[in-house]
């Protein structure tokens, strides 16, 4: 769910065909007959790249540990489902607030949004993932 569909299906196509086996710095041609996503963020060089290729130049700095590259992987699922799913806030599971207030914090924050939502006909999700 990370990969667009198309240059996923391109992507897992050159994969099975193994046409690119011998020259692994080719791979990404694949990708020339797929059209760039459009409405993408990020800076003018980035956004001028599929999201796959862009993925792949800078996971080559990450950590390859498992840990490092899962908890990036859920970062970045949790941030696409963030901006595709119009959720308003997101934490971390260990976000830190003093334990005696926590509770107290929680409900505040959901009565608050209910309360916008009643104020300005606006949907303020509160959610925890």
């Amino acid at each position: 769910g990370l990969i667009p569909p198309l240059e996923w299906d391109a992507i897992r196509s050159a994969h099975e065909a193994k046409t690119h086996d011998d020259h692994p710095e080719t791979f990404f041609d694949c990708l020339d007959n797929v059209p760039i996503t459009e409405g993408r963020r990020g800076s003018k060089s980035d956004v001028k790249l599929h999201y796959s290729k862009e993925l792949w130049f800078k996971a080559k700095t990450l950590n390859r540990g498992r840990s490092v590259l899962g908890c990036t992987l859920a970062h970045l699922i949790a941030l696409k489902r963030f901006t595709t799913e119009d959720f308003d806030v997101v934490l971390e599971d260990n976000v830190r607030a003093p334990v005696e207030s926590c509770a107290n914090l929680v409900k505040q924050a959901s009565e608050a949004s209910k309360v916008l939502s009643a104020e300005k006909g606006v949907d303020c999700h509160f959610r925890f993932i």
